[in-house]
């Protein structure tokens, strides 16, 4: 599996500044900026949904791997439905 928050990175990463205007989108977003440090992105180990059970519905974590190259679907859930296998 690709983990690119551990990818040396040639710059580093400024979000751009902005406003939110969604409360939970605002609160996932400071999750990640905590969680993510000076990175890219934060490290999948260090990222946990059950942390983020008031966005879950809106978030799809996809595994990267390798040789050859193909996606794991890890976490999907649509709000207005229960969890399923894709």
């Amino acid at each position: 599996m690709i983990d690119l928050a551990t990818q040396p990175a040639k710059t580093r990463f400024e979000a751009p500044p902005f406003t939110l205007s969604d409360p939970e989108l605002e609160r996932f977003y400071r999750y990640w900026q905590d969680k993510r440090g000076a990175r890219p992105m934060p490290s999948r180990t260090e990222f946990d949904p059950l942390e983020i059970p008031y966005i879950l519905g809106h978030v799809i974590l996809v595994d990267v791997l390798d040789s050859p190259r193909r996606f794991h679907i890890r976490v999907h859930r649509h709000r207005d439905r229960a969890p399923r296998r894709l």
